[in-house]
């Protein structure tokens, strides 16, 4: 994959029908498609079945909160 081609995985994602609502609750990476996802064109890629599970993420930003010292408030 040369420069030119470095927004392939953007573009693929904005532009393309994924079939994906709001209240899906279905998350899509688009990434490339060649080894270890480092390279090649841009298909929907792995998602890991804890990128769905709440308490990972409600456990990830208190992490987050607590390492940067910084909360977020979104009332």
């Amino acid at each position: 994959m040369n420069a030119n081609q470095g927004a392939f995985s953007t573009l693929y994602a904005v532009t393309e029908d994924l079939n994906i609502t709001a209240s899906s609750n279905k998350y899509v990476y688009i990434g490339p498609d060649g080894k270890d996802e480092m390279n090649g064109f841009p298909p929907p890629a792995f998602v890991a079945p804890y990128v769905n599970d709440e308490l990972v993420g409600k456990k990830l930003w208190e992490y987050v909160e607590k390492e940067t010292g910084i909360k977020f408030s979104f009332e």
